[in-house]
């Protein structure tokens, strides 16, 4: 993403702030949208054509989910979590981990564990962080090594 970093999670297509600021009518028609066609490139090595309504590039997470595999920020790997069309019972049993950006409990979501994904197609397309949008497809997002040093607690965890 040339100059811009993040520690945290990058989303697209439809993005918990978006579901989350929305009334419960509107969050529906949301999670229920036809979604979009999307081209993405996994570490210089195969394309991924998936129809989605949207995901989230994860490094690490502020809150804890039941999967700790997923978004563990000392793997190496960044953490691809697509979130495929939803039936209208999932879009309500599933509605919580979506806002909480916890895709990997929602069942469909399709997770690729990669170092770097170039993001092709649509052309125009936003990679947002908390709902503002940082860059637009296409893109690249990738694990710098040693770019960043933290001093943590003792009992800090991943």
């Amino acid at each position: 993403m040339g100059s811009n970093y993040f520690i945290s999670y990058l989303e697209f297509g439809l993005t918990a702030q978006q579901i989350k600021n929305a009334k419960f009518w509107n969050s529906l028609r949301l999670l229920s949208a036809q979604g979009e066609e999307l081209t993405l490139r996994i570490d210089n090595s195969y394309n991924v054509n998936i129809k989605c309504l949207g995901g989230m590039v994860v490094n690490s997470r502020a809150t804890t989910a039941q999967s700790e595999k997923i978004a563990n920020p000392t793997d190496g790997f960044l953490d691809v979590l697509i979130l495929e069309k939803l039936r209208k019972s999932d879009m309500l049993k599933h509605k919580k981990a979506i806002v909480e950006g916890q895709l990997e409990e929602v069942p469909g979501t399709t997770v690729i564990k990669c170092r770097r994904v170039d993001f092709l197609e649509p052309k125009g397309f936003n990679l947002t962080i908390s709902g503002k949008v940082m860059a637009k497809f296409p893109a690249t997002v990738e694990i710098i090594p040693q770019r960043l040093r933290m001093i943590v607690g003792k009992n800090r965890t991943f």
